[in-house]
This record gives C-alpha cells, structure tokens and sequence, in this order.
C-alpha cells in the first residue's frame, strides 16, 4: 500500500524556485499555495518510464482540508539516487 507523508523540505525548495524563476513569475503573482508529499511507490508512465514527481490542482472539495492551491507528490523510490 502506498504511503505519503509530507514533505515541508521540498515545499520550502518550490518556493525558492516560483522565486527565481521568470517563468513563474505567474505564480507569485497569483499567490499560488504549494503543498508536498512523499510517495514511497515507484512510479511509472504508461510507457514504463519512472515518474520523479507529479503536480496536481487540488480540487475544490479538499480545499476544506487544506489552503493550498496546488500538490506536488515525489516518488522517492524513484529519485533517491539523485542525491
């Protein structure tokens, strides 16, 4: 069974990013909410390749769960010899 946990590093880096980047100007302006999670499955493409992260608009009904606008989910099996 996957599992999740959240992953406050990572948001803290997309942050950063939305900050330097140009090309997301948009998002700063806009204030967009960042929330990260960890997954701990190893994630495939339909063409088998490995998925290193998806982004995801969170829809209206789990904004009572959450203020975030927008989920960004890490296959850490996936990613842990990038480190």
């Amino acid at each position: 069974m996957e599992e999740f946990r959240r992953a406050t590093g990572y948001e803290d880096l997309a942050y950063s990013i939305m900050g330097q980047e140009p090309e997301l100007a948009m998002l700063r302006a806009e204030n967009v909410k960042v929330i990260c999670v960890v997954s701990d499955a190893a994630e495939k493409d339909r063409n088998g390749l490995k998925v290193y992260a998806k982004t995801e608009k969170i829809p209206p009904k789990y904004k009572l769960l959450t203020d975030a606008d927008v989920m960004i989910t890490i296959y850490e099996n996936n990613i842990m010899f990038f480190f």
